[in-house]
């Protein structure tokens, strides 16, 4: 998908069935290490949202979420 379209942001859940989130990232990292990825979870954990940063996550969100912080947080990192 990222090289058939023009994305400016990725929002990834960690755990959505048996997609592996953190594996997702990984990918994205390595075809685009600019490319912004928020990533969403209900299974958050500082040690979680440090591993997700440290591999290249533009930020964490701990669902359940207030919509503002999303839009928020979608501005600050859209490209």
């Amino acid at each position: 998908m990222l090289k058939e379209h023009k994305i400016a942001l990725v929002i990834s859940d960690l755990r959505t069935g048996e997609f592996d989130g953190m594996g997702g990232l990984e990918a994205i990292r390595e075809y685009d290490p600019d490319l912004p990825v928020i990533m969403l979870t209900g299974y958050g954990t500082p040690d979680v949202e440090r591993q997700a940063l440290d591999r290249g996550a533009s930020a964490f969100i701990v669902k359940p979420f207030e919509l503002e912080a999303m839009r928020d947080t979608v501005r600050k990192h859209s490209r």
